[in-house]
C-alpha cells in the first residue's frame, strides 16, 4: 500500500483514500476501459501464466461501489499500474470522548496474565511466546499439529 490517508472529512463522514502501486507488467491504454469489466483479461495466455479468471477487478469494483466509493486505474505497459481507491465512512454518531485512544490509560499492566497460544508452526510459536515473554505475559502453548 503507497498511500492511505483521509480525503476528506466532515462532522458525519470521513472519506479515505488507498492507493496501490506496482512496477509490473502495467497495461495497455485500450485495455484500461475494459479491465473492471467481468473476465476480461489483456492476454488471454496470462491465465496459464497468472492463473486468474478476470474477475478480480470486477469484484473490486462492485465492491467499491455498494460503498458508495470509486476505484480508479493508471496504467503503463511495461511501467506498471496504480489503482486508487476512494471511499466514504459514517462517523459513529454516539461516539463517547471517554472512548477516544487519548483517553486510554496505557500505564496499566497486563503482566502476569495467561494467554494460551495455538499454533502449528514451531518458529512461529517461539516468535509469538518470545514476545508475549517480553510483555511480562505468561504464555501456555499448544502446537496443533496439520495434517494433510
Amino acid at each position: 500500500m503507497d498511500e492511505i490517508g483521509t480525503f476528506s472529512s466532515d462532522r458525519t463522514k470521513a472519506t479515505y483514500k488507498f492507493r496501490c502501486s506496482d512496477t509490473g507488467r502495467g497495461m495497455s491504454k485500450d485495455f484500461i476501459s475494459h479491465v473492471f469489466e467481468p473476465f476480461a483479461q489483456e492476454d488471454s495466455c496470462a491465465r496459464t501464466s497468472y492463473m486468474g479468471t478476470g474477475l478480480g477487478m470486477a469484484i473490486a469494483k462492485q465492491l467499491t461501489e455498494m460503498m458508495e466509493g470509486n476505484i480508479a486505474v493508471e496504467s503503463e505497459l511495461d511501467v506498471g499500474t496504480t489503482f486508487t481507491v476512494t471511499i466514504p465512512f459514517e462517523l459513529d454518531s454516539n461516539y463517547k470522548e471517554a472512548y477516544a485512544l487519548e483517553n486510554v490509560d496505557f500505564s496499566k499492566s497486563l503482566s502476569g496474565l495467561k494467554v494460551l497460544l495455538v499454533e502449528d508452526n514451531e518458529l512461529n510459536m517461539e516468535i509469538a511466546k518470545f514476545s508475549l515473554e517480553n510483555a511480562e505475559l505468561e504464555s501456555i502453548t499448544m502446537r496443533k499439529e496439520v495434517r494433510d
